[in-house]
């Protein structure tokens, strides 16, 4: 599956994960938890080749690995970059920055099943190649290709449900996108997935499959999700940086004391402070940072040594729902620019206190 939403903070599925590898310039990453799956692998195939099992658990994850890439490959070609691919047990994610057309967003989330369709009829002719035609489905040597013919098939049609974060819910968004405003349209996808997870749930209790109970919560919860990041979109939709940055702000001296910041703290408080050299602006340090050392008993502590180079740099002009993706991605603090002159800063907090106060007034609209 893949996600083009701007976000308030990477999605969980990207903690605790590591760099496996980087395809066209797209850093891989593989959830830890993945051993899991490969565990599963082993114990589900206890009683066969342990050798075969691997074998599959890694096949299953070069075809994840394909179908992700093509999302990010198709979203290059649009224009969009993709910050990673992660790979965990319950599949792939694609992070692609950007808001796509609903025509691209169709082709970008169709790519991934269809690569899976096209794996599954090549597995399709090796298995009949090969002669491992069977009724029996479990795993062995003698119906490997079978099994991934089969498992490919499962990825295409269960990623085609029309329910977030799934393609195909992504898919009918896009559809009806075309037709009625995105928001509208993410609303109508939410509840039909919804309704969907809640049959699947529904299902998984009356045969005594407690898998499907779990992809069913985790399917209901992704699609909530979906709407909170569209209701986001939509509040800020027209709005620029200028809009929502502050422009009364306090610098604080490089050289400065955590207890001498906390004193001019409480005459002018705010949520990130830049830290200056001169009139040469060298970092930015939290009002978080600056209590936590006074409160730990490291008053005397310098700026210097509190403060962090990682901010973003913005002008006035910036759509604001590509300012709040980029903070979200980089989990930076930013300041505002015009030219070479400092005129606001933007901090996340800033930015949910902006997001809230414009769901304030929508709802007395």
């Amino acid at each position: 599956m893949s996600s083009m939403s701007p976000r308030a903070e990477k999605p969980p599925i990207t903690f605790w994960s590591i760099r496996i590898a980087t395809i066209s310039g797209i850093p891989i990453r593989l959830h830890t938890t993945f051993l899991l799956f490969i565990l599963w692998e082993i114990w589900a195939n206890r009683a066969g080749d342990v050798t075969i099992s691997l074998l599959f658990a890694f096949a299953i994850s070069v075809c994840i690995l394909l179908h992700e890439l093509a999302h990010a490959l198709v979203a290059r070609h649009y224009g969009y970059a993709t910050s990673e691919i992660t790979l965990s047990p319950i599949g792939g994610y694609t992070l692609t920055d950007g808001r796509p057309t609903p025509k691209q967003e169709l082709l970008i989330s169709g790519a991934g099943p269809l690569v899976n369709a096209i794996l599954a009829g090549f597995f399709f002719f090796v298995m009949i190649f090969t002669r491992q035609v069977s009724g029996d489905f479990r795993l062995s040597s003698e119906n490997f290709w079978q099994m991934l013919c089969f498992a490919n098939v499962i990825m295409a049609v269960f990623n085609m449900m029309p329910v977030f974060p799934l393609d195909g819910g992504r898919m009918l968004r896009a559809l009806l996108a075309m037709f009625i405003p995105i928001h509208t349209a993410t609303k109508i996808t939410t509840g039909t997935g919804q309704v969907l997870s809640v049959v699947l749930g529904i299902v998984g209790l009356v045969i005594g499959a407690p898998i499907l109970c779990v992809i069913a919560f985790f399917l209901f919860l992704g699609a909530s999700r979906e709407l909170a990041n569209s209701t986001l979109l939509s509040l800020l939709h027209g709005k620029t940086v200028g809009d929502a940055m502050s422009r009364q702000y306090l610098w604080l001296a490089h050289g400065q004391t955590a207890q001498s910041a906390a004193d001019m703290m409480s005459q002018t408080p705010q949520d990130d402070y830049p830290v200056v050299v001169g009139h040469d602006v060298v970092g930015i340090v939290s009002s978080a940072a600056i209590q936590s050392a006074v409160n730990t008993g490291d008053k005397d502590a310098y700026l210097a040594t509190l403060m962090t180079r990682n901010y973003l740099q913005l002008t006035p002009d910036v759509d604001l729902t590509v300012a709040a993706e980029k903070m979200g991605v980089e989990q930076a603090p930013a300041l505002v620019y015009e030219g070479d002159n400092l005129v606001g800063t933007l901090s996340n907090l800033s930015l949910q206190r902006f997001i809230d106060f414009q769901a304030g007034a929508a709802k007395k609209r």
